[in-house]
């Protein structure tokens, strides 16, 4: 009981305390809740909120590593999300909204995308998902290469992840991404 106790204690404080902290144009926040997909225990949400720079850009891509420490348990995105497994990603457009059908890629520590590009640079369930003024929302994908094709996949996250956002040409533009992470 005092176990459940103190993660409700520990979930409302990081969920209330507005604890996000910015990171060149990026700030990110981790909200934990006691369920999970069908055979997970627990996720967490982990939201980063992206501001494009006076170039359309988004810094070229962002390494989860790059970001600094959450709140007062001190862990980057990556010792958030390490050990889970990515279940589900949305895209929401903010103020000033990109270019619709902006692309997201999302790269493991290896190289290999986690929305299921075949060669790494080419979206797939992540093409035209950063929309103007639709939030969407797309579940991991994995290209079987001998089988050219593709198929939804939880991918487990054992490193620093690399989000990269192309096809946008709109300056200054604010849309959030969130990654859905079981345990």
């Amino acid at each position: 009981m005092f176990k459940r106790m103190l993660g409700i204690a520990v979930a409302l404080v990081l969920i209330f305390s507005g604890a996000a902290l910015a990171a060149e144009g990026y700030v990110w926040s981790v909200q934990q809740f006691d369920n999970g997909p069908p055979g997970f225990n627990s996720s967490i949400a982990v939201k980063v909120e992206c501001t494009t720079d006076g170039s359309a850009a988004v810094d070229a891509a962002l390494t989860s590593t790059d970001l600094h420490t959450f709140g007062a348990g001190g862990k980057t995105i990556t010792q958030w999300m390490k050990g889970g497994y990515l279940y589900y990603v949305t895209a929401d457009a903010g103020g000033k909204a990109p270019k619709d059908d902006s692309d997201l890629i999302v790269l493991d520590a290896g190289g290999m995308d986690l929305l299921g590009s075949a060669d790494g640079s080419t979206p797939y369930a992540g093409a035209n998902i950063i929309h103007s003024t639709l939030k969407r929302g797309t579940l991991p994908y994995q290209y079987n290469a001998g089988l050219t094709s593709y198929s939804a996949f939880y991918h487990q996250i054992l490193g620093p992840l690399t989000f990269d956002v192309t096809n946008n040409d709109v300056n200054d533009a604010t849309f959030t991404l969130t990654f859905y992470v079981a345990f």
